[in-house]
């Protein structure tokens, strides 16, 4: 009897042993839990891309340069140049009073002459609309305006994507049927389709493409208030 009480004992002391242990491995496993939450994961949409290309109503908005105003007064940063000579209507702008011409051996197309003659005769000339002048002093007399180019595309152009381009005023590269008459920033380049209402797409993209379709949000047009060469 004394044997089978000392039995009954040692088991529900193993059993009482057992559920402590059990409750610790618990309570430490619950503290653990607490001391290492979970890291916060970003699942939105837009996170680690870029910023979306600005939205495109399929409007091309029109803009005019002007340098100078009706007055002749120069209403741009500009700054002092050499001298050279005029010899050809502009490409890029082929507006009476808008010139291709030379200082040294660079070719600056367009440039700009005030509506009245100064003397000595001067021109603003730019890279792109988006630039500043460079003021040369004009050697010899302007060439006669012709209007080669009257229905001319536009100066230039921004892109959908934020990338502007400027037209091309020497050869003409071409990429399956496409005249890439505008050079981009960076080494791209594009052509451009005009719909009925004046709206621009650029078909863009490097000189070995391939092209993709880009609307055009802005062009430059020249504007010039001299009525003759």
């Amino acid at each position: 009897m004394a044997e089978q009480n000392g039995a009954h004992r040692r088991f529900w002391c193993a059993a009482a042993l057992g559920a402590a242990l059990l409750a610790a491995v618990l309570a430490l496993a619950g503290c653990g839990g607490a001391a290492a939450p979970k890291a916060s994961v970003d699942r939105s949409s837009t996170a680690g891309r870029p910023s979306p290309a600005p939205t495109w109503d399929g409007v091309t908005q029109q803009r005019q340069f002007a340098p100078y105003d009706a007055s002749g007064t120069l209403t741009v940063h500009a700054t002092t140049g050499g001298s050279g000579g005029c010899f050809a209507t502009s490409i890029s702008v082929p507006l009476a009073g808008v010139y291709r011409c030379l200082e040294g051996n660079s070719i600056l197309d367009p440039c700009f002459a005030p509506a009245k003659d100064t003397s000595p005769p001067t021109v603003a000339c730019f890279d792109s609309p988006w630039s500043g002048a460079r003021v040369i002093t004009v050697t010899g007399d302007f060439p006669k305006y012709l209007p080669v180019l009257m229905a001319g595309n536009p100066w230039g152009i921004q892109l959908q994507n934020g990338v502007r381009c400027v037209s091309v005023t020497g050869a003409v590269p071409a990429y399956n049927g496409v005249n890439l008459t505008y050079q981009c920033d960076g080494q791209n380049m594009a052509g451009i389709d005009t719909d009925a209402n004046g709206n621009i797409t650029a078909h863009y993209g490097p000189l070995d493409g391939p092209l993709i379709d880009v609307g055009v949000v802005t062009a430059w047009r020249g504007r010039s208030f001299r009525l003759s060469g």
